[in-house]
C-alpha cells in the first residue's frame, strides 16, 4: 500500500524549501485524515465505490487546498456538495470528452481556470483543461509531479541568475562592448547629412508642453506629457549599481514624504512604502524569470495621475527563441533605466541627473525630451490616436513606451531627443562630429548630445537634431517588436507587435516615427493610411453603382488591417485594371497586415500585362504568403509566371503545392495552355497520370 503520508510530507518539505527560497508562506494546506462514514458517505452521493489507492489517500488527507498553486484537490465534503457540481459543469464546457473521462471521478480543480483532476477507472490521473493535459499513472505519482514541478522551478530560477550574473562579471561587459564596437565598425560608414526642407503648411501658434492633454468624452485626463530620459544598457545592472543610481536620483530630486516602491519581478502586485529619508533593504534578488532592479514612484498616490516622479531601473532577461531537446537558446535584451518627472521640473536638473548616471551605469544609447504618457490605455476617443497627431506635429514627442525597444536597443543605438545618449562602443566604431547647435559631455560609459529644449515644432524643425541622427543612421534600430503573452481560458499565447498603438499601427508608421529625425517628409504624410484612403476614393469613384453598393454594404475602415483589406476588395470590384493593379501594389508592401488574396491577384494582373520582372520581384512573398494561408490559386498563377521565366522546376512544385492546398480546379490547372512545357516533367505524370 502506498505512504501517503510519506509522499504528503516531502511534498511539503519541498514546499517550505521553495517558500523559504521566495520570500512567501506555504499556502499548500493538507487536510486532516478523512473518517470511514464520510468516505462512505461521498461514495454514495457520487453512486461510485472509490477505489482502495484514493480511499487511502483520504484516511491520510481530506483534501488538500492550494496543492499546486489555484488547483486544490477535494474533500470528502466537497466530494459531496456543490464544488462537484461546478466541476462537472466546467467539463461541460468540452465538447466530444472521451469516454474514459466522462466516467472519471474529478477529485480537484483550480479556482482561476478550467482545469479538473480526474482519477480515471485504471488508477490513471489526468490534468484537463478543454482537453487533455497530461497524464500521471497513479495518484502517488500525481503527487510526487509537485516535487518534480519545484525542482524544475529551482533549476530555470538557478539558471536565469546565472544569465544575469554573467552580466556582471567586468571581463564579459568588457569583452562584449569589444565585439559591438568591431560589428559597429563592419557596418558604419561616413554620412554627409542634409539639410531637409519639410513640405507642410507651417504657419501655427504652438502651445506649451502643460497643454498638451487628452481627455475622454466625460473630460477625464487620459493622455499628457511628461520630461524624462531613458537609458538602454549593455549589461543588467549590478545591485551597487541599482543602488547608485536610487541615490542619484533621489539627490537631485529629494522625497519629501512618503515614497513607494517594488522589486522589478515578474509577480509584483502592490508597492512597498517608505519614509522619506528612508533606504529600505530593498532586497534586489534576481526573480524566477530573470527581472531584476527597482521602481520608485514619488507623488500621487496614482502613478498614473499628473506630478508622479517616476524611476525604473529594470534587469531584462534574455528572450527564449528556439528549444530543443538538448538546451533552449536565448538571446539578450536590453535592460534599461527609465526617468519621468512632471513637465513643470527644472530640465537643469534631469539634464544632471543622466549625466551622473553615465559614470555609474553600463549605458549603450538613449534619449531625454517629452514622453507622452497615456494614462487609461482603454479611454474613448483612444489616447494613442492623439498621441500620434502630437508627434506629426512635434518632433521632440516620443510615446511613453520602452519594451519594443529591448532588443535593437542592446547593439543598435535607440534614438535621439533633446538629450541624446551615445555609448562607448558607438562612439569608439563611429567618426561622429558634432553639429553646430548641440553641445557634448562625456561620462565613463557614453556621452551625452544636448540641443534646446523645445517640443520641436514642425516650423522649427530641429536640424541640427537631424544631423546628429542622420550621422547615427547607419548604426540605429530600424524596427519596433514587442513581445508579451496573453491567456485565453487559462492557455497562454504568445504575442507580437511591429507597430506602436493606436493611429502609429492604423497608419503604419512606426518605422517612420522612428526615421522622423532623418526623413521627416516620410513621417508627415501621406502615411501608408492616407495613401490607400486616398486610393480607395478613386476606387469607389470607378465603380457602378451596384458594386459601390455591395462594397460599402461591409467595408470597415477601422484598424489598418482593414483598411488593406476595403483596398482588395475595391481592386477586386473595378473595372480600371491600372487603378486595380495601383491598389494591390500598395497592399502588398505590408504582408503582415494584406490579405493573402492580394499576391494572388497581383500576380494574375502581371500574368496579364507581360509584367514578368514585377512578378518574379515579389515571387517569393507570393509563395510564402500562399503556404501560410494555404491559398491554392496563388500557386497556379505562380506557376504559369515561372513557366514564362524557364524555371520549370519550380513551376512544377507550384503546381504540387496547388494540390497539396486542395486547388478546387485542379482540372484547369491541368489543361492550361501556359503550363504545356510542364506536361513533358517526370513529377508531372506522376501527378496527373
Amino acid at each position: 500500500m502506498t505512504d501517503y503520508a510519506a509522499i504528503i510530507q516531502d511534498v511539503l518539505a519541498k514546499e517550505r524549501e521553495e517558500a523559504e527560497r521566495r520570500g512567501h508562506e506555504v499556502d499548500s494546506t493538507p487536510g486532516p485524515p478523512a473518517t470511514d462514514e464520510a468516505i462512505a458517505r461521498a461514495e454514495r452521493t457520487r453512486d461510485r465505490t472509490f477505489s482502495d489507492a484514493y480511499k487511502a489517500f483520504l484516511r491520510t488527507c481530506d483534501g488538500w487546498r492550494s496543492f499546486s498553486w489555484c488547483t486544490s484537490l477535494f474533500s470528502t465534503e466537497q466530494l459531496e456538495g456543490d464544488y462537484y457540481e461546478e466541476a462537472e459543469e466546467t467539463l461541460s464546457y468540452t465538447d466530444d470528452v472521451p469516454d474514459e473521462l466522462q466516467a472519471a471521478l474529478i477529485i480537484g480543480a483550480d479556482d482561476n481556470d478550467a482545469t479538473l483532476i480526474m482519477l480515471c477507472e485504471d488508477g490513471s490521473v489526468v490534468s484537463h483543461l478543454y482537453e487533455e493535459n497530461e497524464r500521471w499513472p497513479d495518484l502517488a505519482a500525481y503527487l510526487r509531479s509537485r516535487i518534480e514541478t519545484l525542482d524544475d522551478m529551482q533549476r530555470w530560477a538557478r539558471e536565469a541568475l546565472e544569465r544575469t550574473e554573467r552580466e556582471w562579471d567586468p571581463d564579459f561587459r568588457k569583452a562584449d562592448d569589444a565585439e559591438l564596437t568591431r560589428e559597429l565598425e563592419a557596418i558604419w560608414k561616413p554620412v554627409e547629412p542634409k539639410r531637409h526642407e519639410l513640405r507642410v503648411d507651417t504657419n501655427s501658434n504652438d502651445p506649451k508642453p502643460t497643454d498638451l492633454i487628452a481627455k475622454d468624452e466625460d473630460g477625464e485626463l487620459t493622455a499628457s506629457l511628461d520630461l524624462g530620459f531613458v537609458l538602454f544598457l549593455g549589461f543588467c545592472p549590478t545591485e551597487d549599481e541599482v543602488l547608485q543610481t536610487f541615490r542619484a536620483y533621489r539627490e537631485v530630486f529629494p522625497f519629501t514624504g512618503e515614497w513607494r516602491w517594488q522589486r522589478a519581478d515578474s509577480m509584483t502586485f502592490g508597492s512597498n512604502t517608505a519614509a522619506a529619508d528612508a533606504e529600505p533593504d530593498f532586497d534586489l534578488r534576481v526573480d524566477d524569470q530573470g527581472f531584476y532592479g527597482l521602481r520608485i514612484i514619488t507623488g500621487p498616490d496614482d502613478e498614473d495621475e499628473q506630478g508622479a516622479y517616476i524611476l525604473n531601473i529594470r534587469g531584462i532577461p534574455p528572450e527564449e527563441i528556439e528549444e530543443d531537446e538538448e538546451a533552449a537558446v536565448y538571446q539578450r535584451r536590453a535592460s534599461f533605466v527609465e526617468v519621468l518627472v512632471p513637465p513643470t521640473e527644472d530640465p537643469a536638473k534631469l539634464r544632471a541627473l543622466c549625466q551622473r548616471l553615465l559614470d555609474i551605469l553600463p549605458v549603450r544609447s538613449g534619449w531625454g525630451g517629452w514622453f507622452a504618457r497615456v494614462r487609461d490605455r482603454s479611454a474613448d476617443p483612444d489616447p494613442y490616436d492623439t498621441v500620434f497627431q502630437w508627434c506629426r506635429r512635434y518632433f521632440h514627442i516620443a510615446p511613453c513606451y520602452i519594451d519594443g525597444w529591448l532588443g535593437g536597443a542592446l547593439t543598435r543605438h535607440a534614438g535621439v531627443g533633446w538629450l541624446t545618449i551615445v555609448g562607448k562602443p558607438f562612439l569608439d566604431a563611429i567618426d561622429l562630429r558634432v553639429p553646430e547647435g548641440i553641445t557634448r559631455y562625456d561620462g565613463a560609459h557614453a556621452s551625452l548630445f544636448e540641443t534646446a529644449l523645445d517640443l520641436g515644432a514642425i516650423r522649427d524643425f530641429p536640424h541640427a537634431l537631424s544631423n546628429l541622427a542622420q550621422q547615427l543612421e547607419p548604426v540605429s534600430a530600424t524596427a519596433w517588436s514587442k513581445r508579451g503573452t496573453m491567456s485565453m481560458g487559462g492557455i497562454f499565447f504568445a504575442t507580437h507587435a511591429t507597430e506602436l498603438p493606436g493611429d502609429f499601427a492604423n497608419h503604419h508608421a512606426t518605422g517612420a516615427f522612428m526615421r522622423r529625425f532623418v526623413d521627416p517628409n516620410a513621417f508627415l504624410g501621406p502615411t501608408p493610411r492616407e495613401h490607400a484612403l486616398k486610393l480607395i476614393e478613386r476606387l469607389e469613384a470607378s465603380l457602378s453603382d451596384e458594386a459601390r453598393e455591395e462594397w460599402l454594404e461591409d467595408r470597415d475602415l477601422d484598424g489598418f488591417s482593414d483598411v488593406l483589406r476595403a483596398l482588395f476588395n475595391g481592386a477586386a470590384r473595378t473595372e480600371d485594371e491600372a487603378l486595380a493593379v495601383e491598389a494591390l501594389e500598395h497592399a502588398a508592401k505590408f504582408p503582415d497586415w494584406c490579405l493573402a488574396q492580394v499576391y494572388n491577384n497581383l500576380l494574375y494582373f502581371y500574368d496579364r500585362q507581360d509584367r514578368l520582372d514585377d512578378a518574379l520581384a515579389i515571387m517569393d512573398l507570393a509563395l510564402k504568403t500562399a503556404e501560410a494561408s494555404s491559398n491554392s490559386y496563388t500557386f497556379h498563377n505562380a506557376a504559369c509566371l515561372l513557366v514564362k521565366a524557364g524555371d520549370l522546376d519550380r513551376a512544377m512544385h507550384c503546381v504540387q503545392r496547388a494540390a497539396h492546398h486542395d486547388y478546387p480546379t485542379m482540372e484547369k490547372l491541368e489543361t492550361d495552355e501556359d503550363l504545356t512545357p510542364l506536361r513533358t516533367h517526370p513529377d508531372w505524370k506522376t501527378l496527373f497520370d
